[in-house]
């Protein structure tokens, strides 16, 4: 891939990695401000090229329309990859994975794989040092925008999260001494394993996704050394399951209205779906 081309793949790219920061924030009808009278800018200047441009406007229309689909992104790609350069085709299909991203709320990680395809697995690096850059200034820009009743909510939330993280401490310690009187009965099972883990699992979710887990002996000193580590929503420190709640894409996704909506009614929208998952094993050395 030549330099013209890397660049205006990650400038395409950069564009839309803020614009789905923004839509996580804000919703979706932020994108009317990228999309404009006169094209992509103000004065109707040509932000990458003329066929980039058009390609992105008029999905951004569909977007907003609400009549976006995967097949009129296809339909429209083809057409403009047409008789195109190499470099236009590759900023066609970089734009048209980011768009579809987008309009399905896909995972910004996920993007990454994706738009490899197109340029090439040694610029994964790249994408993903752009993507955790922009989540740092996105962070700490949202930091100057939260409301005294966003944080007000924030810090609530954070104690209801901390007591239950704080619940699967005293069950897991409490399994680990069931385990060592059983093992005392059976010494012959050298290795004892205690394992507990808090699950967000809402109505209609096919799978579990965990806030915070927690073994005894610590089999994962990735995973321990994470969840006791200090993280902010803003400036506000929070626990670790309360922001794997908030920074979550199938959660919060850092949307603060939808973080506002879901602990508005902490009962019935959180906790009601909160499950204590735990396990104990005894292993032989073999």
């Amino acid at each position: 891939m030549t330099k013209g081309t890397e660049k205006l793949v990650l400038s395409v790219f950069e564009y839309f990695v803020k614009a789905a920061l923004k839509v996580q924030k804000e919703g979706i009808l932020v994108l009317e401000e990228l999309r404009l009278d006169k094209g992509l800018t103000e004065t109707g200047e040509i932000l990458f090229n003329r066929k980039v441009d058009k390609f992105i406007n008029w999905m951004l229309g569909f977007i907003l329309d609400g009549v976006y689909s995967q097949e009129a992104n296809q339909d429209l790609l083809k057409s403009l990859s047409r008789f195109s350069s190499k470099r236009t085709k590759i900023g066609l299909n970089v734009a048209s994975v980011c768009l579809d991203c987008i309009a399905n709320g896909t995972d910004l990680n996920k993007l990454v794989v994706q738009t490899c395809v197109y340029v090439g697995v040694e610029n994964q690096p790249k994408l993903s040092e752009l993507i955790r850059d922009l989540k740092a200034q996105t962070a700490k820009d949202f930091e100057y925008k939260l409301t005294e009743e966003q944080k007000k909510r924030i810090v609530e939330t954070n104690v209801f999260f901390k007591m239950k993280e704080d619940e699967c401490n005293t069950i897991l310690k409490q399994k680990n001494e069931n385990l060592c009187e059983l093992h005392l009965r059976v010494p012959e099972f050298k290795n004892q394993y205690a394992y507990i883990r808090l699950v967000f699992k809402p109505k209609g979710r096919t799978f579990d996704e965990a806030m915070y887990s927690c073994a005894i002996p610590e089999s994962n000193k990735y995973q321990f050394q994470r969840s006791k580590e200090i993280y902010f929503i803003g400036d506000i420190p929070v626990c670790y399951s309360m922001y794997g709640f908030w920074n979550s894409h199938n959660n919060c996704g850092r949307d603060i209205k939808k973080f506002m909506a879901l602990t508005d009614d902490i009962p019935n929208n959180v906790e009601k779906y909160l499950l204590i998952q735990s396990s104990i094993s005894l292993e032989s050395e073999e």
